[in-house]
């Protein structure tokens, strides 16, 4: 069941859902699987089963209400703010075994009512990850973070970028991943890495699986030169980020303000 934070998150939402569309409950509710009865009691701040409470949310983030937004653990972002992003992907990252391939993964971004937030689902070989985006109010960048437990990778986002292909052009978002990854063909341990990524938006309706460009050819060396503009165009946040964790003393990273301790 869910908590009472939850519960009065969603009497919030179904507040906002009503003011925007001005219709009676029974004209809302028709031809879904959710009762008015059920509906009353969820405004009110009542339980509801978890399956009917995922219905209502799911009714409401389909709507395309404005005034929706995100938890604020996330950003407190609204839908329409965050329009662009949602849509089908393919994702460039180096090989860090070979520097002669390149990976592609695709991903989809798009809008969780289960979740309250815009979520990532990015294809791998033989498995799916999932990214909840989180969208500081402080800059324009947004981050993926790993659903998973434990030990996930980190995506830091710039703005879309227009890029200019041979005869048409594309939407892309350039930014840094922080993976665990070997560094050396067949070794067994994995360390933290570094890349640049690079999100290319395409035209799809699903996502395609896991493949490798391979030096040579025309997809390689232009998934390559997006990879590298990535890397110029993030090359003072990484200094930055770098050069907090080159100062001495604070295993925090950034000067010692500690204060001075006398005997």
């Amino acid at each position: 069941m869910r908590t009472e934070e939850e519960r009065q998150e969603l009497v919030g939402l179904i507040d906002v859902y009503k003011r925007a569309k001005f219709r009676k409950v029974t004209e809302i509710l028709s031809g879904t699987e959710i009762g008015v009865h059920t509906w009353h009691k969820a405004a009110a701040g009542h339980s509801i089963s978890d399956d009917k409470f995922y219905k209502i949310l799911d009714l409401i983030y389909r709507s395309r209400v404005d005034g929706i937004t995100s938890r604020k653990e996330f950003g407190s972002y609204s839908i329409s703010s965050m329009e662009e992003y949602e849509g089908y992907y393919s994702i460039y990252r180096p090989n860090s075994e070979d520097k002669a391939k390149i990976e592609v993964f695709s991903a989809k971004c798009a809008w969780s009512g289960k979740d309250r937030c815009l979520m990532v689902y990015v294809q791998n070989i033989r498995s799916q990850s999932e990214y909840f985006v989180h969208k500081p109010k402080t800059h324009n960048n947004i981050s993926l973070r790993g659903v998973s437990i434990g030990w996930s990778s980190l995506y830091i986002l710039g703005k879309h970028v227009s890029y200019g292909g041979d005869h048409s052009s594309s939407t892309c978002i350039s930014g840094v991943s922080v993976a665990m990854d070997t560094i050396v063909p067949g070794e067994q341990l994995f360390h933290p890495i570094l890349f640049p990524v690079v999100f290319e938006k395409v035209n799809a309706e699903t996502l395609h699986s896991y493949y490798q460009l391979e030096k040579g050819s025309h997809a390689y060396e232009r998934a390559d030169a997006l990879l590298k503009a990535a890397v110029d165009a993030n090359i003072s946040v990484i200094e930055t980020v770098w050069s907090r964790f080159t100062m001495p003393g604070n295993s925090n990273g950034g000067p010692d303000t500690s204060p001075v301790q006398t005997s």
